[in-house]
């Protein structure tokens, strides 16, 4: 394994600029790989969540709202002041 190993040390300008852009070159491939990994990872993941759905298909995006509006429920408004005068009058009242 001694052998393979290279003195930088005694390397010449055109070897030194050989060896960067080897290195650069994996550098780049290193680069493609976390990239291209990533990206298949967000594609699994938008398929594991949303399978059922096709994502292109508006009329389905909008099935798919409706589904989630039918488990949403709108806040109590019984509390709110029917007179915006009241309510008013609450937002402009000095604390004591």
């Amino acid at each position: 394994m001694k052998g393979l190993m290279m003195n930088v040390d005694t390397l010449s300008r055109p070897e030194l600029l050989t060896f960067l852009s080897i290195l650069e070159g994996e550098l780049e491939a290193q680069d493609t790989v976390i990239h291209t990994l990533r990206a298949s990872h967000r594609d699994s993941f938008v398929q594991e969540r949303y399978g059922q759905y096709d994502l292109s298909d508006p009329f389905l995006a909008l099935q798919r709202d409706s589904q989630t509006m039918d488990d949403w429920s709108p806040p109590d408004r019984s509390r709110a002041q029917s007179h915006p005068r009241a309510a008013r009058r609450g937002l402009t009242r000095r604390p004591s």
